[in-house]
């Protein structure tokens, strides 16, 4: 669990962890910098289990890189994310547990989630995945969103093989990594709603959507170079010059992530039609999901 000053919410997120029904696990906190004294609450919980680790703030792709240094050390098989803001199911650990031990050929596993409001913690939307590693692959090829990370479960070998997460995609380090993930290995999500992402209007990825999009278009860039055998470019060099369609996608994309924010603080349905104009692909990967979970 990265932490960085989340000091109303974290105890939350450390008591779902704790209350899970499997129970045999290590849980790393990784406080990266935190400055509003988050990391006290972390150590005022008394278990055996809990290892807190102190870092100078470097971002949640170095505190993945960490966790899975130590599940090398440990020979840990799995490890599983979660957000210092979020909640987690009582059985989430369990049942991704039992998903990839089912199918090996799967490097991850992340589920269904309920967006919650920060405050009363009541249900205000959901963000639903696909269990179809076709449509998975897909989705994080055409830059939408496959797995949720926050609710992610790795293979811990299949995290070795790629190399981790990579610093040069500090605002899109999950969508990097998910796309090397499937150049090597399938991925699948369960369906049922073990997770709750607290919907914060000063989260870091509504604060910095901007840069979130452009750094999510370097990493599809990059992935086309690999594809085509040729060297990645570096991410000045992908900004000067991003191309004609590439540009165009991140003006929609960034204008949809906008239009669902302000869906969220006002629930009009007018910026929901607009959004789903400009890009009709969600609305028809939603339906397809939708239908999944009726089988």
């Amino acid at each position: 669990m990265p932490l960085f000053n989340t000091k109303l919410y974290v105890g939350k997120a450390i008591e779902s962890i704790l209350n899970q029904s499997f129970q045999d696990y290590v849980f790393l906190i990784i406080n990266d910098g935190s400055t509003d004294g988050c990391e006290i609450i972390a150590k005022s919980y008394k278990d055996d289990r809990i290892k807190i680790i102190h870092q100078t703030n470097s971002g949640p792709g170095v505190v993945m890189n960490k966790a899975l240094d130590y599940a090398l050390r440990e020979n840990i098989p799995f490890i599983a994310r979660m957000d210092a803001d979020d909640i987690s199911h009582p059985d989430r650990l369990k049942n991704q547990i039992l998903i990839l031990g089912k199918y090996p050929q799967m490097a991850a596993c992340s589920c269904n989630a309920f967006y919650i409001d920060s405050e009363t913690e009541k249900i205000i939307g959901s963000s639903t995945v696909s269990n179809s590693p076709k449509l998975i692959r897909w989705e994080i090829r055409n830059g939408l969103r496959g797995l949720i990370l926050g609710a992610s479960m790795f293979q811990t070998k299949a995290l070795l093989k790629i190399g981790g997460f990579r610093d040069q995609f500090k605002h899109a380090e999950e969508v990097d990594v998910f796309l090397r993930l499937i150049e090597n290995y399938e991925l699948i999500n369960s369906l049922e709603y073990h997770y709750q992402i607290r919907f914060r209007k000063s989260s870091f990825s509504l604060r910095n959507f901007n840069q979130n999009v452009s750094y999510q278009f370097y990493a599809l860039d990059c992935a086309d170079q690999r594809k085509n055998n040729k060297f990645e470019r570096n991410y000045e060099d992908f900004i000067k010059n991003p191309g004609l369609i590439k540009k165009t996608q991140m003006w929609r994309e960034k204008k949809i992530l906008t239009l669902w924010r302000n869906s969220f603080e006002k629930k009009n349905l007018k910026i929901i039609i607009l959004a789903s104009i400009l890009d009709p692909r969600r609305v028809l990967i939603r339906l397809i999901r939708k239908k999944n979970l009726k089988l």
